[in-house]
């Protein structure tokens, strides 16, 4: 069995918003400690996501989502989420050595969905959606400007 070890806040950051082809990205950072993300990762981040630009523009989607870096102690995480058929967040998911080349390689066919720190993310986004966009008047734009605050979660 597993050592179970106290949550440790992390440091979240909004990253400048990627623009996918017709799709934008709300981008955040999270890293352990002090350093924020370095920019060699946050680009290569960028790039492995831009590689998948047919896929995020596909069919049924919205032209929104959010990104996430998170530079863990054990590896790299990039996690990429858009809003398609209404109210479906597709996922991209890939990772990195934590101390290596900022080289992503695809972890979609694996089961891992999340973790504790990607959750605040998730959960505001999630929250956003609904409040700007499943709504009578849904405003796009109003969901883009919608990011969760830098902090320390």
């Amino acid at each position: 069995m597993s050592t179970f070890s106290p949550y440790r806040r992390r440091r979240f950051e909004q990253l400048p918003a990627w623009s996918i082809g017709d799709t934008t990205l709300k981008a955040y950072a999270i890293t352990v400690g002090e350093a924020p993300l370095s920019t060699a990762l946050a680009t290569a981040a960028y790039d492995y996501v831009s590689n998948e630009a047919e896929t995020i523009n596909g069919a049924d989607a919205h032209g929104s989502g959010y990104a996430m870096v998170h530079h863990g102690e054990q590896a790299v995480w990039l996690l990429a989420h858009w809003w398609a058929h209404v109210d479906i967040a597709m996922r991209l998911l890939a990772s990195a050595p934590a101390d290596g080349l900022p080289e992503f390689v695809s972890r979609d066919a694996e089961r891992f969905h999340a973790c504790v720190w990607e959750h605040v993310v998730i959960n505001h986004e999630r929250d956003a959606w609904v409040r700007h966009v499943l709504t009578d008047t849904p405003d796009l734009d109003a969901y883009r400007a919608d990011a969760l605050p830098d902090g320390w979660y």
